[in-house]
Formats: structure tokens, C-alpha cells, sequence
């Protein structure tokens, strides 16, 4: 059987928050579907800086000139096969943490070559290559009120996922006529440890988590005949 790694990055700046179990919940029910590996990251105790738009990343390859937990974090993002993104929703969209972690991935979105004049009229038809290309990811969000930006914030994860050419899967259902594919996985909670009182919003993290498993080991496979 395929082995995969899954790596899971929980946004909110609360350690023991409400995103972090609903993550741990997906990573759990990954490994349910066997020869899964996963591996937990809370940002809450992470230093994490804005990128700087110095494109020092750009002229030496990947090297970014801020020392923070960024770099870390992204070279365990790389050696993964998937991912599952999980945020609170912060004014109807991701937490600032998480964005500025994916901000900073532009320091695995590559050129060819080192870039030593940034003329960008030149540059406008540059091509750049994701570290991320061909993982699979997903996510999960939780907020203290419905309509209150959970599907905002499930598209700005994709979004970056799809921005790193990697493919991007939701729940996919939960294998019962009651429960069918969703846009992805959505909880409620305000207070520590309130979503598990969210017995859907758990059950569709845990279909995430299924879900990006099932697909990497696809998705890896797949790519494991195409090579030479």
C-alpha cells in the first residue's frame, strides 16, 4: 500500500483553539485510511513575519532574508504529499497568521533562474514553479456564527492552493445519503473546545481529512507512473 505524509497547519493564534482540533480531527481520520503519516503545526507559538516584497527570494533562489519559523514550516510543507489548512473565521475571512504564512510562499513559487534585474515589463511572462505543485490540500474553518464568512474563508485556502498548482479537494460527503459533498469543512465555536459540540462541522473536518488522503494517494501514485 501507498504511503503518504499529511501535514496539517492549524492558523489561529490560540494554542488549544478550536481550529487546532478541528484540525487534528482531519489529520485523525486521514490516518484511518492506512500508510498515512501526519504531522501537526500550530501557529499560535510560531513567529511568523510579513513578507517584505524584497524578492530576495527570487534572486538567490529561495533563500528569504527574514529569520523566523517561516522557512521550517515551508520545508515540512514541501516534503509532504498533502495538506489540510485549517483557520478561525477572523471578519469573514482567514486569520492574519495564516495569510502571512502563505504570503511568505513566495519563496517556494520559483523562477527558473536567479532573477538579478526586476524590470517586471520583462518579467510579466516569467514562468514560476511552485515547491507545492501536484499536492493535494484541503480545509477546515470555524467561527462563532453561521453566515458569518465560512465559505469566504474556505475559498481564500483554495485559492492559495490553487495559486501553488496543487489540487484542491472539499469534503467529498461522508459516504451516507444524509450527508453529501460540501464546499468543505465549516464548524462553530467561540469558546476553547466548543466545536466538538459541532457533531456535523466534526464530521465533515474528519471527511476532509479523508478525502485529502484518499486523493494523495491517487494523485501520488498517478504521478508515480509518469515518471521514466
Amino acid at each position: 500500500m501507498l504511503k503518504i505524509k499529511i501535514v496539517g497547519v492549524a492558523g489561529s493564534v490560540r494554542k488549544n483553539s478550536n481550529t487546532e482540533i478541528l484540525v487534528k480531527k482531519a489529520l485523525k481520520a486521514a490516518e484511518s485510511l492506512g500508510e498515512v503519516e501526519t504531522e501537526f503545526i500550530s501557529l499560535a507559538e510560531k513567529k511568523v513575519e510579513f513578507c517584505r516584497a524584497c524578492f530576495n527570494c527570487w534572486r538567490e533562489l529561495g533563500k528569504c532574508v527574514i529569520e523566523d519559523d517561516v522557512p521550517k514550516i515551508l520545508e515540512k510543507l514541501c516534503k509532504s504529499d498533502g495538506m489540510i489548512f485549517g483557520s478561525p473565521v477572523y471578519y469573514g475571512t482567514i486569520s492574519a497568521k495564516l495569510k502571512a504564512l502563505m504570503d511568505r510562499c513566495v519563496s517556494i513559487l520559483l523562477p527558473p533562474k536567479p532573477v538579478t534585474s526586476f524590470e517586471w515589463d520583462k518579467l510579466k511572462n516569467m514562468p514560476l514553479t511552485s515547491k507545492l505543485r501536484n499536492k493535494v490540500g484541503g480545509a477546515v474553518v470555524v467561527g462563532g456564527f453561521r453566515g458569518g464568512g465560512h465559505e469566504y474563508a474556505l475559498s481564500a485556502i483554495h485559492h492559495f492552493f490553487m495559486i501553488n498548482d496543487m489540487f484542491v479537494v472539499v469534503d467529498g460527503g461522508i459516504r451516507t445519503y444524509e450527508i453529501h459533498p460540501h464546499f468543505g469543512a465549516t464548524a462553530l465555536g467561540i469558546r476553547k473546545g466548543e466545536v466538538l459540540k459541532d457533531e456535523f462541522g466534526v464530521k465533515l473536518a474528519e471527511s476532509v481529512g479523508l478525502r485529502v488522503a484518499e486523493a494523495t494517494k491517487i494523485v501520488k501514485a498517478g504521478l508515480g507512473l509518469m515518471k521514466p
